[in-house]
Protein backbone atom coordinates (compact mmCIF):
# COMPACT_ATOMS: atom_id res chain seq x y z
CA UNK A 1 0.00 0.00 0.00
CA UNK A 2 1.44 3.56 -1.08
CA UNK A 3 2.26 5.89 1.81
CA UNK A 4 0.20 8.96 2.97
CA UNK A 5 1.93 12.15 2.01
CA UNK A 6 2.20 14.52 5.47
CA UNK A 7 -0.55 16.52 4.52
CA UNK A 8 -3.07 13.55 4.10
CA UNK A 9 -1.52 11.65 7.47
CA UNK A 10 -2.84 15.16 9.24
CA UNK A 11 -6.22 15.73 7.05
CA UNK A 12 -6.88 11.79 8.22
CA UNK A 13 -5.80 12.60 11.95
CA UNK A 14 -8.05 15.43 12.15
CA UNK A 15 -11.26 13.50 10.33
CA UNK A 16 -10.82 10.76 12.79
CA UNK A 17 -10.85 12.78 16.09
CA UNK A 18 -13.98 14.52 14.10
CA UNK A 19 -15.63 11.38 13.58
CA UNK A 20 -15.55 9.79 16.49
CA UNK A 21 -16.23 12.88 19.04
CA UNK A 22 -19.22 13.48 16.40
CA UNK A 23 -20.15 9.65 16.82
CA UNK A 24 -20.61 9.66 20.03
CA UNK A 25 -21.87 12.95 21.10
CA UNK A 26 -25.03 12.28 18.54
CA UNK A 27 -25.27 8.65 20.28
CA UNK A 28 -25.20 9.89 24.07
CA UNK A 29 -26.80 12.85 24.11
CA UNK A 30 -30.23 11.36 22.22
CA UNK A 31 -30.25 8.85 24.91
CA UNK A 32 -30.09 11.41 27.36
CA UNK A 33 -32.80 13.82 26.02
CA UNK A 34 -34.59 10.57 25.63
CA UNK A 35 -34.61 9.82 29.21
CA UNK A 36 -35.03 13.29 30.49
CA UNK A 37 -37.65 14.74 28.84
CA UNK A 38 -40.94 13.30 28.13
CA UNK A 39 -42.99 16.40 26.17
CA UNK A 40 -42.02 16.43 22.37
CA UNK A 41 -41.77 20.28 21.98
CA UNK A 42 -39.23 20.35 24.97
CA UNK A 43 -37.98 17.73 22.95
CA UNK A 44 -37.24 19.15 20.20
CA UNK A 45 -36.42 22.75 21.05
CA UNK A 46 -33.46 20.97 23.51
CA UNK A 47 -32.48 19.15 19.94
CA UNK A 48 -31.75 22.32 18.68
CA UNK A 49 -29.78 24.24 20.96
CA UNK A 50 -28.04 20.75 21.44
CA UNK A 51 -27.33 21.09 17.69
CA UNK A 52 -26.16 24.17 18.20
CA UNK A 53 -23.74 23.63 21.08
CA UNK A 54 -22.38 20.59 18.73
CA UNK A 55 -21.38 23.39 15.68
CA UNK A 56 -19.64 25.83 18.34
CA UNK A 57 -17.89 22.85 19.84
CA UNK A 58 -16.68 21.26 16.80
CA UNK A 59 -16.16 24.59 15.04
CA UNK A 60 -13.38 25.02 18.20
CA UNK A 61 -12.29 21.73 18.42
CA UNK A 62 -11.46 21.63 14.39
CA UNK A 63 -9.99 25.44 14.93
CA UNK A 64 -7.77 23.77 17.55
CA UNK A 65 -6.70 20.40 15.51
CA UNK A 66 -6.02 22.84 12.26
CA UNK A 67 -3.90 25.73 14.51
CA UNK A 68 -1.64 23.16 16.22
CA UNK A 69 -1.53 20.86 12.55
CA UNK A 70 -0.49 23.35 10.97
CA UNK A 71 2.01 25.05 13.14
CA UNK A 72 3.41 21.24 13.30
CA UNK A 73 3.53 21.49 9.88
CA UNK A 74 5.78 24.88 9.51
CA UNK A 75 8.00 23.36 12.24
CA UNK A 76 8.43 20.68 9.60
CA UNK A 77 8.96 22.94 6.51
CA UNK A 78 11.16 24.99 8.39
CA UNK A 79 13.37 22.35 9.23
CA UNK A 80 13.70 21.03 6.02
CA UNK A 81 14.52 24.79 4.28
CA UNK A 82 17.12 24.50 6.94
CA UNK A 83 18.86 21.40 6.03
CA UNK A 84 18.29 22.02 2.24
CA UNK A 85 20.26 25.64 3.30
CA UNK A 86 23.30 23.54 4.76
CA UNK A 87 23.06 20.87 1.96
CA UNK A 88 23.56 24.02 -0.39
CA UNK A 89 26.36 24.90 1.39
CA UNK A 90 28.18 21.61 1.35
CA UNK A 91 27.20 21.13 -2.31
CA UNK A 92 28.92 24.88 -2.87
CA UNK A 93 31.66 24.38 -0.62
CA UNK A 94 32.37 20.99 -2.66
CA UNK A 95 32.13 22.37 -6.01
CA UNK A 96 34.94 25.03 -5.13
CA UNK A 97 36.92 22.18 -4.24
CA UNK A 98 36.53 20.10 -6.77
CA UNK A 99 37.40 23.26 -9.21
CA UNK A 100 40.60 24.53 -7.09
CA UNK A 101 41.63 20.56 -7.13
CA UNK A 102 41.37 20.06 -10.79
CA UNK A 103 43.53 23.76 -11.40
CA UNK A 104 46.01 22.42 -9.25
CA UNK A 105 46.29 19.54 -11.02
CA UNK A 106 46.61 21.09 -14.39
CA UNK A 107 48.91 23.59 -13.05
CA UNK A 108 51.37 20.93 -11.80
CA UNK A 109 51.08 19.06 -14.84
CA UNK A 110 52.19 22.44 -16.63
CA UNK A 111 55.45 23.04 -14.69
CA UNK A 112 56.18 19.33 -15.21
CA UNK A 113 55.65 19.91 -19.41
CA UNK A 114 57.92 22.45 -19.24
CA UNK A 115 60.72 20.17 -18.12
CA UNK A 116 60.58 17.63 -20.69
CA UNK A 117 60.56 16.54 -24.51
CA UNK A 118 58.13 17.26 -27.13
CA UNK A 119 56.93 13.45 -26.89
CA UNK A 120 56.14 14.01 -23.41
CA UNK A 121 54.73 17.10 -23.28
CA UNK A 122 52.16 15.88 -25.67
CA UNK A 123 50.55 12.94 -23.61
CA UNK A 124 50.51 15.90 -20.49
CA UNK A 125 48.85 18.18 -23.06
CA UNK A 126 46.04 15.44 -23.99
CA UNK A 127 45.78 14.84 -19.75
CA UNK A 128 45.22 18.17 -19.38
CA UNK A 129 42.72 18.51 -21.72
CA UNK A 130 40.56 15.59 -20.13
CA UNK A 131 40.73 17.26 -17.00
CA UNK A 132 39.32 20.66 -18.88
CA UNK A 133 36.66 18.77 -19.81
CA UNK A 134 35.96 17.18 -16.01
CA UNK A 135 35.44 20.52 -14.73
CA UNK A 136 33.58 22.08 -17.71
CA UNK A 137 31.14 19.36 -16.99
CA UNK A 138 31.57 19.52 -13.07
CA UNK A 139 30.44 23.54 -13.76
CA UNK A 140 27.45 22.68 -15.90
CA UNK A 141 26.17 20.32 -13.84
CA UNK A 142 26.50 22.33 -10.58
CA UNK A 143 24.46 24.87 -12.17
CA UNK A 144 21.62 22.21 -12.84
CA UNK A 145 18.88 21.58 -10.05
CA UNK A 146 17.47 18.70 -12.52
CA UNK A 147 20.24 15.62 -13.25
CA UNK A 148 17.57 14.31 -15.56
CA UNK A 149 17.41 16.95 -18.09
CA UNK A 150 20.99 18.49 -18.46
CA UNK A 151 21.52 20.97 -21.38
CA UNK A 152 24.56 18.99 -23.16
CA UNK A 153 24.28 21.33 -25.86
CA UNK A 154 25.80 24.30 -23.96
CA UNK A 155 28.84 21.68 -23.12
CA UNK A 156 29.32 21.03 -26.91
CA UNK A 157 29.38 24.26 -27.74
CA UNK A 158 32.23 25.05 -24.99
CA UNK A 159 34.40 22.06 -26.22
CA UNK A 160 33.71 23.29 -29.88
CA UNK A 161 34.86 26.58 -28.88
CA UNK A 162 37.80 25.39 -27.47
CA UNK A 163 38.44 23.60 -30.82
CA UNK A 164 38.14 26.85 -32.37
CA UNK A 165 40.81 28.55 -30.12
CA UNK A 166 43.37 26.00 -31.16
CA UNK A 167 43.47 26.60 -34.93
CA UNK A 168 44.19 29.02 -36.82
CA UNK A 169 41.16 29.15 -39.22
CA UNK A 170 37.96 28.44 -36.99
CA UNK A 171 35.92 29.20 -40.13
CA UNK A 172 37.32 25.56 -41.20
CA UNK A 173 35.25 24.34 -37.91
CA UNK A 174 31.14 23.75 -39.01
CA UNK A 175 28.91 22.85 -36.19
CA UNK A 176 25.21 22.23 -35.90
CA UNK A 177 24.34 21.25 -32.66
CA UNK A 178 20.48 21.08 -31.80
CA UNK A 179 19.18 21.90 -28.41
CA UNK A 180 19.84 18.18 -26.61
CA UNK A 181 19.30 16.95 -23.18
CA UNK A 182 20.73 14.38 -20.98
CA UNK A 183 20.64 12.65 -17.93
CA UNK A 184 23.39 12.87 -16.17
CA UNK A 185 24.44 8.71 -17.34
CA UNK A 186 24.43 9.54 -20.62
CA UNK A 187 26.29 13.51 -20.72
CA UNK A 188 29.41 12.74 -19.04
CA UNK A 189 30.47 10.00 -21.32
CA UNK A 190 29.17 11.76 -24.03
CA UNK A 191 31.26 14.60 -22.94
CA UNK A 192 34.42 13.02 -22.32
CA UNK A 193 33.95 10.92 -25.61
CA UNK A 194 34.08 13.93 -27.40
CA UNK A 195 36.91 15.84 -25.54
CA UNK A 196 38.85 12.47 -26.41
CA UNK A 197 38.41 12.94 -30.33
CA UNK A 198 39.18 16.85 -30.36
CA UNK A 199 41.60 16.47 -28.06
CA UNK A 200 43.92 14.26 -30.96
CA UNK A 201 42.74 17.36 -33.03
CA UNK A 202 44.22 20.35 -31.21
CA UNK A 203 47.15 18.33 -30.24
CA UNK A 204 47.87 16.84 -32.89
CA UNK A 205 46.62 18.79 -36.08
CA UNK A 206 49.44 20.18 -37.55
CA UNK A 207 50.35 22.23 -34.60
CA UNK A 208 47.52 24.98 -34.58
CA UNK A 209 46.83 24.37 -38.71
CA UNK A 210 43.58 21.67 -39.37
CA UNK A 211 41.40 20.69 -42.26
CA UNK A 212 38.48 21.15 -42.34
CA UNK A 213 36.25 19.86 -39.66
CA UNK A 214 31.77 19.58 -39.36
CA UNK A 215 30.45 18.85 -36.12
CA UNK A 216 26.62 17.88 -36.06
CA UNK A 217 25.15 16.65 -32.91
CA UNK A 218 20.90 16.37 -32.99
CA UNK A 219 18.07 13.76 -32.29
CA UNK A 220 18.20 11.23 -35.32
CA UNK A 221 14.31 10.02 -33.71
CA UNK A 222 12.61 11.47 -30.73
CA UNK A 223 14.47 9.29 -28.27
CA UNK A 224 17.79 8.57 -30.26
CA UNK A 225 20.75 11.42 -30.21
CA UNK A 226 23.09 11.01 -33.33
CA UNK A 227 26.51 12.55 -33.17
CA UNK A 228 28.53 12.83 -36.51
CA UNK A 229 32.03 14.21 -37.04
CA UNK A 230 33.38 14.80 -40.58
CA UNK A 231 37.41 15.16 -40.83
CA UNK A 232 38.85 16.31 -44.35
CA UNK A 233 42.47 16.87 -45.01
CA UNK A 234 43.61 16.25 -41.52
CA UNK A 235 47.39 14.60 -40.86
CA UNK A 236 47.47 10.63 -40.13
CA UNK A 237 48.80 12.08 -36.66
CA UNK A 238 45.51 13.76 -35.65
CA UNK A 239 43.31 10.61 -36.11
CA UNK A 240 45.73 7.55 -36.19
CA UNK A 241 45.22 7.30 -31.96
CA UNK A 242 41.50 7.09 -32.44
CA UNK A 243 41.28 4.40 -34.96
CA UNK A 244 44.28 1.64 -34.45
CA UNK A 245 44.16 -0.73 -31.76
CA UNK A 246 45.94 -1.04 -28.89
CA UNK A 247 46.22 3.06 -28.01
CA UNK A 248 44.59 4.44 -24.53
CA UNK A 249 42.74 6.85 -26.53
CA UNK A 250 40.65 4.12 -28.76
CA UNK A 251 39.84 2.26 -25.79
CA UNK A 252 38.62 5.10 -24.01
CA UNK A 253 36.21 5.95 -26.44
CA UNK A 254 35.50 2.29 -26.68
CA UNK A 255 34.59 2.60 -23.02
CA UNK A 256 32.27 5.34 -23.51
CA UNK A 257 30.33 4.10 -25.95
CA UNK A 258 29.79 0.89 -24.39
CA UNK A 259 28.64 3.43 -20.89
CA UNK A 260 26.18 5.27 -23.84
CA UNK A 261 25.03 1.43 -25.15
CA UNK A 262 25.86 3.41 -28.23
CA UNK A 263 26.47 2.57 -31.43
CA UNK A 264 29.76 4.07 -32.86
CA UNK A 265 32.52 3.68 -35.53
CA UNK A 266 34.93 5.27 -38.18
CA UNK A 267 34.67 5.16 -41.97
CA UNK A 268 37.18 6.17 -44.29
CA UNK A 269 36.39 8.71 -47.36
CA UNK A 270 38.21 9.83 -50.18
CA UNK A 271 40.42 12.60 -48.81
CA UNK A 272 39.41 11.90 -44.44
CA UNK A 273 37.56 9.96 -42.10
CA UNK A 274 33.82 10.01 -40.39
CA UNK A 275 33.34 9.33 -37.13
CA UNK A 276 29.21 8.38 -35.91
CA UNK A 277 27.68 7.28 -32.68
CA UNK A 278 24.26 6.94 -32.21
CA UNK A 279 22.47 5.97 -28.83
CA UNK A 280 18.88 6.34 -27.21
CA UNK A 281 18.19 9.04 -25.17
CA UNK A 282 17.55 7.64 -21.03
CA UNK A 283 15.65 9.24 -18.16
CA UNK A 284 17.08 6.77 -15.61
CA UNK A 285 17.44 8.56 -12.83
CA UNK A 286 21.43 8.11 -10.72
CA UNK A 287 24.30 9.15 -10.57
CA UNK A 288 26.96 8.27 -13.45
CA UNK A 289 28.20 4.83 -14.29
CA UNK A 290 31.69 4.52 -13.29
CA UNK A 291 35.04 3.73 -15.43
CA UNK A 292 35.75 0.08 -15.32
CA UNK A 293 39.38 -0.14 -13.74
CA UNK A 294 40.71 -2.46 -16.45
CA UNK A 295 40.57 -1.02 -19.83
Amino acid sequence: MKALSLPHRHGLKITSIYLIISAGWIFFSDLIIVEIFEDQAIMAQVQTYKGLFFVVVTAALLYYLIGKNTASILKSRARLEMLIKQKQTLLSELHHRVKNNLAIVTGLIELQANTMDEADTEALQETQFRIYTLANIEELLYKEKDFTKIPFHECMRYLVSNLEQSVNSPSSIQANIDEVNLNINQAIPLGLLINEIFTQLRVNGYKGKIGSVRIDLNYYLPNKVKFNLQLVDLPEKAITKLVETGHIELKLVDLYTKQLKATSGWETTSNGYNFHLEFNKSDRSGSAATMAQSM
